[in-house]
C-alpha cells in the first residue's frame, strides 16, 4: 500500500510539472492608420438586408454574411459577402495615401466587379460614389456591434434607395 500512495504521488508531481505547449496562433496583423478607423468592423457579421421595390419590381428582404479581416499587414481589409442567396462577392476597402482617398473595390462571382471612393468620415458616415453608375454607397457606423449599408441613386438621377443591408457583429 505504502508503494501504491507513493507512485500516486510521484505521477501528481509529474503531472503538476509537466509543461504543454500551447498550439501557435496566427496573428492578426494590426491594423495601419487611417485603416484603423475601421478596426470595429473586423470580425463576422449577419445582415438582414432589403432590396426596395421599383416600378418593375416589388421589394425584397433577405440575409447575407459579411466576413471582415485585415490584410496585406494591415494596409487593407478584406471583405467576404455571402448571401442574399447565392450571391458571392470579395471585396478590398483600403486608403489610398497618393489620391488621398478611401478605396472599395469589389468582384462578383458572376463577372461583376466595381470600384468607388470616399473622401473620408463625416461623423459616424463614410459616402463612396459611383460616377459610372450614378450610385452613391453609405457606410454608417451605428456602434461597435452593428453598422448599415445603403446604396442609392444619387440626387441628380432620383435619389431613389436601391437596399440597404443592417449588420450585428457574431
Amino acid at each position: 500500500m505504502k508503494h501504491v500512495i507513493l507512485a500516486s504521488l510521484f505521477s501528481v508531481a509529474a503531472c503538476a510539472t509537466a509543461k504543454t505547449t500551447a498550439p501557435p496562433t496566427t496573428a492578426t496583423p494590426k491594423i495601419r492608420p487611417p485603416l484603423d478607423t475601421l478596426a470595429f468592423y473586423v470580425g463576422e457579421w449577419s445582415c438582414k438586408g432589403t432590396q426596395f421595390a421599383t416600378k418593375d419590381q416589388k421589394e425584397e428582404h433577405w440575409d447575407a454574411k459579411i466576413i471582415v479581416a485585415p490584410e496585406l499587414d494591415g494596409s487593407w481589409l478584406s471583405v467576404h459577402m455571402i448571401g442574399p442567396g447565392a450571391n458571392r462577392t470579395i471585396e478590398h476597402k483600403g486608403y489610398d495615401p497618393v489620391a488621398k482617398k478611401w478605396v472599395h473595390v469589389a468582384v462578383g462571382l458572376e463577372g461583376s466587379w466595381g470600384a468607388i471612393t470616399s473622401p473620408g468620415w463625416t461623423g459616424a458616415q463614410m459616402v463612396f460614389d459611383d460616377p459610372n453608375e450614378h450610385t452613391i454607397a453609405t457606410f454608417t457606423r451605428i456602434d461597435e456591434r452593428h453598422y448599415s449599408h445603403a446604396v442609392a441613386n444619387d440626387a441628380e438621377h432620383g435619389g431613389e434607395r436601391v437596399w440597404e443591408k443592417l449588420c450585428t457583429k457574431g
